[in-house]
């Protein structure tokens, strides 16, 4: 064999070894991102009960501290009453 068919084999082989990488690399980067997407789906689906669990309790406790917040002022105004009435004394006069 003379050298320079040689290297004509050496550089096509060497071209062919990089065309096969390039196949091979752009299959399994394919290959990984369906993966990941059928991962990354199963882990939505897995969730979204929860998710969905976890949005209600939210907006039932966001309701639930709009009622205390919204009773706490006329609470507020009972306790200003009744502490003002016992310092006024018991109705009615002193001798029951």
């Amino acid at each position: 064999m003379l050298p320079i068919q040689r290297y004509r084999l050496q550089t096509d082989l060497q071209r062919r070894v990089d065309e096969l990488s390039s196949t091979l690399d752009t299959a399994l980067r394919a290959h990984l991102e369906e993966e990941l997407q059928r991962a990354i789906s199963r882990s939505r689906e897995i969730v979204a009960p929860f998710a969905r669990l976890v949005e209600r309790e939210g907006a039932a406790h966001a309701e639930r501290t709009g009622l205390l917040e919204s009773s706490a002022a006329p609470v507020e105004e009972l306790q200003r009453e009744l502490l003002a009435m016992g310092a006024a004394g018991p109705p009615g006069g002193e001798g029951r």
